[in-house]
């Protein structure tokens, strides 16, 4: 029997790579040669072979006369026994390994773990499937979120609703510590990035157009985009992330420590304690920091303009007159509540979607400042169309 084995697999097989010998349930397996990707054909007519003879037998493997080793020759070792390797203990399944060295136990143990070969014959997954599952999983958390969104906005309408029937549940002290912490608190940080803005534009613009001799143009220019544009997405995307990411990770942190089921316990809705007062301050709040905006970067662009390009401030107020009316006022400043509620929303959505872990609360922080920039650019180009393109004009 073990004569008819060995003639089987010298006459099928290159035996210069390997060589069984031994009783059936008791075999060695002596590797010879250098088992390297150079020999890829040869190895695997040899692996095929060996699989074919030496069945499911107890076998030792034996490493003494093996040449060189690489990662083709590793994966044809894993592939001969088609089982999980076990390098640490020295065993493959009902394999001993015998005279391997440390190196070759480090790369039969790195295939492994890197499963270059699958070897229980399952198909490989397939790559338009995988795009199709996670297609299906990102729509069912979009439709999750505008759920949990829509949720949120109808309560928040209910008890808005019943703070107009009833002023007197309002919660001045609440709202009014939240106009300090949004609005009053944050005019230094807006106030400079604004300036800086309004510098920045005109000084670029002014130098391009001194080219032209047409610096004059730089106020219609820096005016038109403060008013309308700049200031309004600076200070929502400043909101974004210094107010809204402070509203999820407080709510957020009440729920971790379980204070916002404390709230329900004394028959208090958590919209109403803690959605309104942010909501209504944020509401007040964007509008005045926009005009403080406006305020803050046209200094800045009439700085420009008197120490760069050498416009008198008087020549600058009449030209900004001439080129800025009150509609274009109105078109920046009609944006901003539209994008007070949608940090309002987002934030407080996504502060009580935290659970337990402190993981939890900086993904959901993250998301929240994150979603509410994309809306606030979303918000501000639909504007732009209905407004700029349409030729709509406010009364």
């Amino acid at each position: 029997m073990t004569t008819n084995n060995r003639s089987f697999l010298q006459e099928s097989s290159d035996s210069s790579f390997l060589v069984v010998s031994g009783e059936p349930d008791n075999r060695t397996l002596c590797l010879y040669g250098d088992w390297v990707s150079a020999s890829a054909g040869r190895l695997e007519a040899v692996v095929n072979n060996t699989l074919v003879s030496i069945g499911d037998d107890n076998c030792i493997l034996d490493f003494s006369n093996l040449g060189q080793l690489d990662v083709t020759g590793a994966v044809m070792l894993h592939r001969l026994f088609r089982t999980h390797l076990d390098t640490y203990h020295g065993h493959i399944q009902n394999t001993t390994i015998r005279n391997a060295e440390k190196r070759h136990h480090i790369l039969l143990d790195m295939v492994n773990k890197k499963k270059t070969y699958k070897d229980d014959g399952t198909p490989r997954p397939d790559l338009f499937m995988s795009v199709i599952n996670m297609i299906v999983y990102k729509a069912g958390c979009i439709r999750e979120d505008i759920w949990d969104t829509l949720v949120i906005v109808s309560r928040t309408l209910y008890h808005l609703l019943n703070w107009i029937r009833s002023p007197y549940k309002i919660r001045g002290w609440a709202t009014a510590i939240q106009l300090q912490r949004i609005a009053i608190e944050a005019i230094p940080i807006i106030g400079l990035a604004s300036f800086l803005l309004g510098l920045i534009i005109t000084q670029q613009g002014g130098r391009y157009l001194r080219a032209f001799g047409a610096e004059i143009y730089v106020i219609d220019m820096a005016s038109v985009l403060i008013i309308r544009e700049l200031s309004i997405i600076l200070t929502a995307v400043m909101i974004a992330g210094r107010t809204g990411s402070a509203i999820t990770s407080e709510i957020g942190s009440m729920k971790m420590r379980g204070e916002v089921d404390a709230i329900k316990t004394m028959d208090l809705d958590p919209i109403e304690v803690l959605v309104l007062p942010c909501l209504l301050a944020l509401v007040v709040s964007l509008p005045f920091l926009a005009v403080v905006s406006y305020i803050c970067a046209l200094t800045g662009a009439m700085t420009i303009c008197t120490l760069y390009l050498d416009i008198p401030i008087e020549l600058f107020l009449n030209y900004f007159s001439d080129a800025i009316n009150i509609s274009d006022i109105k078109a920046g400043l009609i944006k901003t509540p539209v994008m007070a509620l949608l940090i309002a929303i987002i934030s407080v959505a996504e502060g009580f979607k935290v659970t337990g872990s402190t993981n939890s609360l900086g993904k959901h922080t993250t998301l929240s400042v994150v979603k509410s920039i994309f809306l606030i650019i979303v918000i501000d180009g639909i504007f732009a169309v209905f407004i700029t393109t349409l030729k709509y004009s406010l009364p």
